[in-house]
């Protein structure tokens, strides 16, 4: 069959209807055989320029379907900026930074903080026997890093869902544990009936007195923390995705922070990120590259991080957003 663009056969198809029609007086042949020619040929014609029609009715209607796909997606990218671009908590005794590339496509990172201060009876002895006991102000600030699974608009609206109900649970509880507790059911009930499978989080809370930390994980990406002794170490805890399963029970662990410590959050587009050759940047890497590079502030890592992402990936588009949080122990 010959090969034909839509238009040159709907042309054709027209000539042909028109020397058909005229058959009689250019061929010794019947009155008969004219007209079942003339009414195959119509027939023939009308099939395809039906089809013609209806195909470029098909891509008007595509078209506008990009279009209010493509308005949704940039709002959806706008309140996604919107809920990252957040100030972090102030304190004397840590430095937060915070940092985030977007994919094209639209996924589903987020970072919440909390910032709340607890007052406290703590037991002060004055003499043997005796105690006293007097207000005590401690500082928790609450750090949260996560993924929600998918991409598009449904999981821009469950990445919102998620950090505003950490903020909110966060507030009323010190234990990271009973937040994602928490937390997991109502994502739970929420995504239930959606195309959205589960959540990744890793919770953590840091006593600012006393610098302990307390974290929990929802089968997210480690906590890594580099020591001033230059050592990294993967702080992680058992806990399965949110809202797969309700009533799920978290571990949660404690560690004593010291002066020059600094705490990692991370999201796997950093570590996934692809070059041109097809390998990824790697958690070995990624580790190397803070190694390295201790000795700068939270804010220049994070911009030395960014920029050897991009060396290392060179013309590859990013397929997932990269997020990253850096908290320094003061």
């Amino acid at each position: 069959m010959v090969n034909i663009s839509q238009k040159r056969l709907f042309i054709f198809l027209l000539l042909l209807l028109l020397l058909t029609a005229n058959i009689p007086f250019l061929v010794n042949s019947s009155i008969y055989f004219s007209t079942f020619l003339n009414t195959f040929t119509l027939f023939i014609s009308i099939f395809f320029i039906y089809h013609y029609f209806r195909n470029k009715e098909s891509k008007f209607t595509q078209k506008l379907q990009n279009n209010e796909t493509y308005k949704e997606l940039t709002v959806a990218h706008n309140v996604q900026k919107a809920l990252l671009d957040i100030d972090v908590p102030e304190s004397t005794n840590l430095s937060i930074v915070k940092g985030w590339k977007s994919a094209k496509s639209l996924s589903g990172d987020f970072f919440t903080f909390i910032d709340k201060t607890d007052t406290t009876l703590k037991e002060n002895s004055i003499t043997p026997g005796v105690f006293e006991y007097k207000d005590s102000n401690d500082q928790y600030i609450g750090i949260s890093i996560g993924d929600v699974a998918g991409h598009g608009v449904s999981s821009a609206l469950v990445m919102a869902l998620t950090s505003g109900l950490i903020g909110r649970i966060g507030m009323n509880n010190t234990s990271p544990a009973k937040t994602l507790h928490r937390l997991n059911n109502d994502v739970q009930r929420f995504i239930s009936h959606s195309q959205i499978t589960h959540v990744t989080t890793c919770y953590a809370v840091i006593n600012t007195t006393t610098k302990e930390l307390s974290y929990s994980n929802a089968g997210h990406l480690p906590i890594l923390l580099m020591s001033s002794n230059e050592s990294i170490t993967e702080l992680n805890a058992e806990g399965t995705f949110l809202g797969i399963y309700p009533n799920e029970q978290f571990e949660e662990k404690r560690h004593r922070l010291n002066k020059g410590d600094r705490l990692v959050f991370f999201t796997d587009g950093i570590i996934e990120q692809k070059n041109e050759k097809n390998d990824i940047f790697g958690l070995s890497n990624f580790k190397d590259l803070i190694s390295k590079n201790m000795h700068l502030s939270n804010k220049d890592l994070l911009s030395t991080i960014f920029s050897s992402i991009e060396s290392f990936s060179k013309n590859v588009d990013r397929k997932d957003d990269q997020t990253i949080v850096i908290v320094d122990i003061l």
